[in-house]
């Protein structure tokens, strides 16, 4: 690991080297009183006594601050930024107290005293020896305590100049050397040693922690969560699973699921899931039916992962599984409420069909008759009352005919002949047949062609005429007077023709944008006396998704809406 002082771990493994170095203070200081006292009572022959009470009491005095410190430290309780200023007390206290030691070597150096002399030289380095136990959890504690006792010494051993010095000389050489290496490694694998330890103690809270997460969400999420063991037997079985089977996890621990949650007529499927799951081969999810305490039948969903061990060998299963009997007995619901819609959509659409065919009959003797009335009548009054009888008789022709359009398209009763026509040919008819319409309002019909003159489209030419007639009589319906109507022809992709058409009327809001495509909603007839039944763009939508096409529009209030049709392009495009 990196010493790094940002780093959380190595300030944690700090402080810790710190705490250890405080912990072995005390036996360090009674150490320094007895090396002290034995350094006086080895000399106490051969050195001046004042000098060694001198001595003695510096010695006995940093001895006492250091146990001050000790006791002002577990006083402190400090936290971990405050670790390592402690850690530097410590440093500046061991080196005062080595520099006592050291100084041993010189005031209280015997000349001419051969037994004194290594007497003095084994209490230093021994002292030294010893101090490698306590010291070495510092990096920096250790090497300078060792050179502030043993350099004096070696010095003071030089400048006797003997034969014996030279002898010591290189022992106490050997000597610091081996303390000073043995004290690094001892600091740096102490270091590694608590940094490991430290790690493993993060791992398992880390693990702990996530083991109660885990099993905060077993045992809060509404799926059902299961172990089983090799043999099928539950080894694990959590609220949820209570709620959903209605076993206790002390019943169901140790039970067979065959003798617990299958019904006898799934039992042989849900053996093929099993085999394919301790084989890992499949069998991850499956739907099937089970069995309460209760006895009632539920349908369950179940999503199967094998638990593998470092072998390679599946030795259990966790299931999640999730009651899904409501759910089933909705779709359930929603499919025969879809099929009873679709039938009473079907008797209303045959209804409304034979309605039209039942009433237009009659409808056309009315129009016939008036028609007949209308040459035998000759004051206005009465022309103008058979007027109203042909006017309101075709406005109710033509709604009975488009409910009959849209009762056939919606009933599947609707055939296309589908075949390629030029796509001009039926717009120039359309125009001519709308003329007479626009030209009653001043409206002017411009086209613009953006495709070749002979573009086929592929569609049934009869309704291809009716959707372009009813977007055509639209745009002109819904126009100012003296207004515009645009089309536009172009090519969207090798296999689309877009018909466009423009009118520059009253616009739509965002609202009549919303309702535009709904039956019998007449846009803008809250405002204008303008005639229609409301199912002529529902129609035109209807017919242009059958011939695989697509219609939209865009529109600004004020300016005018376009109405735009796509369909498959002819052959010979």
């Amino acid at each position: 690991m990196h010493r790094n002082p940002d780093n959380q771990l190595y300030c944690r493994a700090y402080a810790e080297q710190v705490r250890m170095l405080y912990d072995s203070m005390a036996a360090a200081v009674i150490a320094n009183i007895f090396t002290s006292f034995l350094f006086v009572l080895a000399q106490w022959f051969v050195i001046e006594h004042s000098v060694l009470f001198w001595w003695f009491g510096l010695s006995v005095l940093v001895i006492v601050l250091r146990a001050f410190l000790l006791i002002a430290y577990r006083n402190a309780t400090p936290s971990y930024d405050e670790m390592k200023r402690w850690g530097n007390r410590f440093v500046i206290g061991s080196s005062v107290s080595a520099l006592m030691l050291g100084s041993a070597s010189i005031f209280l150096f015997p000349d001419d005293e051969p037994v004194h002399q290594i007497m003095c030289a084994f209490i230093l380095v021994g002292m030294s020896s010893g101090a490698l136990s306590s010291l070495s959890y510092s990096r920096h504690a250790y090497p300078l305590y060792l050179s502030f006792v043993l350099i004096p010494l070696f010095i003071s051993l030089s400048l006797q100049g003997t034969y014996l010095s030279y002898l010591l000389m290189p022992m106490v050489v050997l000597a610091y050397v081996f303390m000073l290496r043995s004290g690094i490694q001892i600091s740096k694998n102490s270091e590694q040693n608590i940094i490991l330890r430290l790690e493993a103690v993060e791992r398992e809270n880390e693990l702990l922690q996530s083991q109660q997460k885990q099993d905060l969400h077993i045992k809060n999420t509404p799926l059902g969560v299961i172990e089983w063991g090799g043999d099928f037997r539950v080894v694990a079985w959590n609220p949820s699973a209570e709620r959903i089977f209605g076993y206790t996890a002390e019943e169901a621990v140790g039970q067979h699921a065959k003798d617990l949650i299958l019904p006898e007529y799934v039992k042989d499927h849900v053996d093929h899931v099993w085999r394919e799951l301790l084989s890992a081969e499949g069998g991850f999810r499956s739907t099937n039916e089970n069995i309460t305490k209760e006895g009632s039948i539920i349908m369950c969903d179940w999503y199967n992962t094998p638990l593998i061990n470092n072998l390679g060998k599946v030795v259990g299963v966790t299931s999640l599984v999730e009651d899904i009997t409501e759910r089933k007995q909705v779709e359930a619901r929603l499919i025969l409420a879809k099929e009873d819609a679709e039938k009473a959509n079907q008797v209303k659409s045959e209804f409304l069909s034979r309605m039209s065919h039942e009433l237009r009959t009659p409808l056309n003797a009315v129009l016939g008759f008036a028609q007949l009335l209308e040459l035998d009548v000759e004051d206005e009054k009465s022309k103008d009352n058979v007027q109203e009888i042909l006017s309101a008789g075709s406005h109710l022709l033509e709604l009975i005919n488009e409910v009959l359009d849209l009762a056939k398209i919606e009933a599947g009763k609707f055939d296309m002949i589908m075949a390629d026509i030029n796509l001009y040919e039926v717009i120039d008819a359309c125009i001519n047949m709308v003329a007479a319409q626009a030209e009653s309002s001043g409206i002017k019909i411009i086209t613009k062609n953006n495709t070749a003159d002979n573009c086929t489209i592929h569609v049934d030419k009869m309704r291809f005429r009716q959707i372009i007639l009813n977007l055509l009589s639209n745009a002109i319906k819904y126009n100012r007077q003296n207004g515009l109507v645009t089309i536009e022809c172009s090519r969207q992709s090798t296999d689309k023709v877009r018909v466009s058409i423009s009118d520059t009327g009253m616009g739509l809001t965002v609202e009549q944008q919303h309702n535009l495509f709904k039956p019998f909603e007449r846009v803008g007839s809250e405002k204008t006396d303008i005639e229609g039944t409301g199912i002529g763009l529902v129609i035109t939508k209807l017919l242009v998704q059958k011939m695989d096409g697509d219609i939209g529009f865009s529109s600004s209030p004020g300016e005018g809406s376009t109405f735009w049709v796509d369909v498959n392009a002819g052959a010979e495009n």
